[in-house]
């Protein structure tokens, strides 16, 4: 009898978490599918495309092909080789250059955008992967985030395609689709914030310091103390895992938003365009983060509700 008892307790507890592990991912499965406003998804399609078009077509017109074309030599990342990848001649890789160029406008203005973000993310991981020596953060985000909106319907609204293709138009998108971006955004910070948990950042300041002492050193007192450098380093350490936490609790968004408007601001004044749109790229992300009916009254009043009016739906944003 007490075998019996103990093997009961046993199974029902056993099944009974099979139950709660089933019930937990089918509510995340539901949670995931459902069906959210698509506006905040289509302005960040073209604010991302923007930016792109600044990065590709104005700053880095002349260094991308100095640092990826040019070379003679390119030091592969081993994907690049795993895949059995070859540098091409440089007439083949200024070709791929000018499709990559192409497809930031396409991407901006959600014409053909599926199409424009596989050839842009296909060309641009193709450059990133081939040389590894002139390596920026901003570069690796720009590909992964490419690469999630290649799935999604970031084109179906505020867009030329859904103008042009009624049947194109979305007014909902899954919440997978905002999901992957958002977390994808708070991983960012979160890991930001833990590299510069070392003694170069945090006691020496080594980093900013430098940075303080080349460029700033003109304007005097106290930019030019050391211990500016390290106010500034345990700031920006603090203020890169407060981001993350607060975007992935994504409450109190004025405070984030200001939080984020003076961190980036802070980055453009001491890094200038040495980091090109990554503070941009940053605030323009926390569309994604925002509540629908906050960003379709936004808009509408921007265009006095002649386009845009807010239709209330099922939304998990």
């Amino acid at each position: 009898m007490p075998c019996f008892c103990l093997l009961n307790f046993y199974y029902s507890n056993l099944f009974g978490r099979s139950i709660m592990i089933i019930s937990f991912k089918k509510s995340a499965k539901e949670n995931l599918f459902q069906p959210v406003d698509a506006l905040p998804l289509g302005i960040f399609r073209f604010l991302f495309g923007f930016l792109l078009c600044v990065e590709f077509l104005v700053l880095s017109r002349e260094t991308f092909p100095r640092y990826y074309i040019e070379p003679v030599f390119h030091f592969t990342y081993p994907l690049f080789d795993l895949l059995g990848l070859k540098p091409l001649s440089k007439p083949f890789l200024w070709l791929i250059f000018n499709a990559l160029q192409i497809s930031t406008v396409g991407i901006m203005l959600g014409l053909f955008t599926r199409l424009c973000f596989i050839v842009f993310t296909s060309a641009f991981g193709y450059f990133f992967f081939m040389e590894s020596a002139p390596y920026t953060n901003h570069y690796y985000l720009i590909f992964l985030l490419s690469f999630l909106m290649c799935f999604g319907h970031s084109g179906s609204i505020f867009s030329l395609d859904s103008l042009i293709n009624k049947n194109a138009r979305r007014e909902q998108v899954g919440y997978w689709e905002l999901f992957l971006l958002r977390f994808q955004i708070c991983v960012v910070f979160f890991f930001a914030g833990l590299a510069k948990l070392n003694a170069d950042w945090l006691i020496h300041a080594a980093p900013l310091y430098l940075n303080l002492v080349k460029h700033f050193s003109f304007l005097g007192y106290p930019l030019q103390e050391k211990w500016m450098a390290v106010v500034l380093s345990w700031a920006g350490m603090l203020s890169d895992l407060g981001l993350g936490i607060l975007l992935f609790i994504n409450r109190w968004h004025k405070l984030t938003f200001i939080w984020l408007c003076l961190f980036n601001g802070m980055n453009i004044f001491l890094f200038g365009l040495g980091i090109q749109t990554f503070p941009y790229l940053m605030l323009s992300t926390y569309i994604l983060f925002l509540p629908a009916p906050i960003v379709r009254e936004s808009i509408a009043r921007f265009l006095n509700g002649r386009f845009l009016k807010y239709v209330p739906i099922l939304d998990k944003t």
